[in-house]
């Protein structure tokens, strides 16, 4: 007997339970002269059966293979063809060949694909996630909308689709599906949609594995802490979660910095708590807020920095007023005198806001704490009247930050 063994035997798309036939032929050859007579059996496995013949010498016969799905999808199996001979003289010969169909249903049928729709962190916008429809049916399927069912089915919805016509067989069309968790881990629905012909419902689980986001807190503003030797500033901090696990609340680095609140409480989506920073010297000091999820141990952290010790400068007099002057002649020159008040050095300039009048600075590049210097300043007019501006005092680096700018007003007269 004759055949190709890496023939296969391909079947189209059979309605489940009902059978279809593939009908091929094959030719026996006995080795004598007489005419023989055998038989073609056929072996099967899977769902499919062979039909044997019997064969005459020299010719052909036609054996039919059946095809009867049990399953919907691809379905495979093994043909096993062998001749046997009434005679010696006829060759005993087999040949196996790969059989495979498809399983549909009889009206409009689907599968989806995937059935996991993503992984995302808790909290972060889900993405949207495409799940193609497939109608291995033998009949259009049309729907109007998806549903979805089951333990997390608040949390999935349907973007958008280009399932808008009916779906041919053997066709397919997408549905975006979103799903915005409200609990990390495996979340669960069922998508469902319902032929507007037949009335068939087609369901399929979908998952999507929310992984947990640690808890974010907002950075400190300023970044910096400034605050007078053994005097506090507090600043408010908030801390929000994606979900609501308790949090603990710990600091550690310098002992400068504190925390008025050690534990965020399950049940709430943010919680505050105060840093407060007190130096003791002039210098800069560090920290490191953590806070940490109890159930996950997921942990987030705030660097803190600090520094001891904030320039404070005073004027005297708060402003300056010059007696009658002629145009084009300049007053006796009168004085502001600054003090540094705080903790640390003062570095500043300054600047006229007006031509009418003029500055002598003697102060220093930094002014120390505690010590003084002034400035002296003269009205020399350019035109008869009132003439008024300003002596502006500006910090030079703004770091520290000082109770800079001030303008101390100035005003002159000439006849």
């Amino acid at each position: 007997m004759t055949g190709s063994t890496s023939l296969t035997l391909d079947f189209a798309g059979a309605q489940l339970h009902s059978a279809s036939q593939l009908l091929r032929k094959y030719t026996v050859t006995a080795n004598g002269d007489r005419t023989s007579q055998g038989t073609v059996s056929f072996t099967t496995t899977g769902d499919f059966a062979g039909v044997p013949c019997s064969i005459f010498e020299s010719q052909a016969c036609t054996g039919s293979v059946t095809f009867t799905p049990t399953a919907l999808g691809l379905r495979t199996g093994i043909l096993n063809m062998s001749a046997s001979a009434n005679e010696s003289q006829f060759e005993r010969a087999s040949v196996t060949y790969i059989v495979q169909g498809i399983g549909a249903p009889a009206g409009p049928g689907m599968t989806f694909s995937p059935t996991t729709v993503s992984t995302s962190p808790l909290g972060a916008t889900a993405a949207i996630v495409p799940v193609t429809i497939y109608n291995v049916g033998s009949t259009s399927l049309t729907f109007s909308a998806a549903t979805f069912t089951g333990t997390n089915a608040a949390e999935f919805t349907t973007a958008s689709t280009t399932c808008t016509t009916a779906i041919a067989p053997n066709s397919s069309c997408i549905l975006y599906v979103t799903e915005t968790p409200t609990d990390y881990g495996l979340r669960s629905a069922t998508l469902s949609i319902t032929d507007t012909t037949s009335g068939q419902v087609f369901s399929k689980p979908l998952s999507f594995l929310a992984t947990y986001a640690a808890p974010t807190a907002s950075t400190p503003s300023p970044s910096t802490f400034y605050a007078h030797l053994n005097t506090t500033v507090t600043l408010a901090e908030t801390v929000t979660r994606p979900i609501t696990d308790p949090l603990t609340i710990s600091i550690a680095g310098s002992a400068a910095f504190a925390i008025d609140n050690k534990a965020c409480a399950a049940g709430a989506a943010s919680c505050s708590f105060n840093i407060a920073f007190t130096p003791p010297t002039v210098t800069t000091y560090s920290a490191t807020v953590v806070l940490t999820d109890t159930y996950t141990g997921l942990a987030t952290t705030i660097a803190l920095s600090g520094s001891g010790g904030i320039p404070n400068a005073t004027f005297f007099p708060q402003s300056l007023t010059f007696p009658s002057t002629a145009v084009g002649s300049t007053s006796a020159p009168q004085s502001i005198s600054i003090q540094n008040t705080g903790d640390t050095g003062l570095s500043f300039n300054d600047y006229l806001t007006s031509s009418s009048f003029a500055n002598l600075n003697s102060c220093p590049t930094t002014l120390a704490a505690g010590a003084s210097c002034s400035v002296s300043v003269s009205f020399k007019p350019t035109a008869s009247g009132t003439a008024t501006g300003g002596l502006v005092f500006q910090n030079q680096n703004n770091n520290p930050p000082t109770n800079l700018p001030i303008t101390i007003p100035l005003t002159g007269t000439a006849p």
